[in-house]
């Protein structure tokens, strides 16, 4: 019972550990309504993909853009989508523009065009992402995109170093996602 006990421990000790690839942090979470898996990924302007707490300690210019790629299984359900934000202290959110479409690029394969849901103001939502996203994101390096800043009539470009996404299928298919 005892050893049980110290695998148990160590497993869970383990499994919230960030991966070996410095670009993507994960991390699980046990909850009465099932487990949740979610991995995270970011991005600075002028720097490019980063690690989160780069991200939070780097010394940028006064409005730069930032974003945050998610993908979370809750309940069985996989969910991916993109944050946008700017740094500073002007307190001013980003508007993207309207859900709808738009055009994801995985290396050097032409756009593909991806149908986005919700209308967070600084959040784009993927629809169907186990379909067409999650096959390509498993294969690709780099995960290119465009977003539009309504309120400052300006066009962002994002690429997001996807490469070791792979190294968390299993923590989504213990959540109930296959990725």
């Amino acid at each position: 019972m005892r050893i049980i006990l110290l695998v148990l421990s160590l497993f869970l000790i383990l499994g919230n550990q960030s991966s070996a690839n410095a670009v993507w942090e994960f991390r699980s979470e046990n909850k009465p309504s099932g487990i949740t898996a979610v991995a995270t990924t970011t991005w600075l302007e002028n720097r490019g993909p980063v690690t989160f707490e780069e991200l939070m300690t780097a010394k940028t210019k006064e409005r730069a853009y930032w974003a945050i790629l998610t993908m979370v299984c809750d309940k069985k359900n996989l969910s991916l989508g993109v944050i946008l934000n700017i740094s500073g202290s002007g307190n001013k959110e980003v508007e993207l523009d309207d859900p709808g479409y738009t055009y994801l690029k995985f290396d050097k394969h032409p756009p593909t065009r991806v149908k986005t849901i919700g209308s967070i103001p600084s959040m784009k939502l993927f629809a169907s992402p186990n379909k067409i996203i999650v096959p390509m994101l498993k294969k690709a390096r780099y995960l290119s995109l465009t977003m539009k800043d309504v309120n400052a009539r300006k066009t962002i470009q994002i690429r997001f170093d996807v490469s070791g996404i792979s190294k968390s299928s299993n923590r989504f298919r213990s959540a109930g996602c296959k990725i």
